[in-house]
């Protein structure tokens, strides 16, 4: 699994396996997983 640097401007970070790529944003204690 490859992780993306953070980026600081939209707050999220980009995750990437294989063909599936994640993308969570930090929010607060909660992380929100946008597929």
């Amino acid at each position: 699994m490859e992780l993306a640097p953070y980026n600081l401007v939209t707050g999220s970070w980009l995750v990437c396996d294989k063909a599936l790529c994640i993308r969570m944003f930090r929010i607060g204690l909660f992380d929100l997983v946008v597929i």
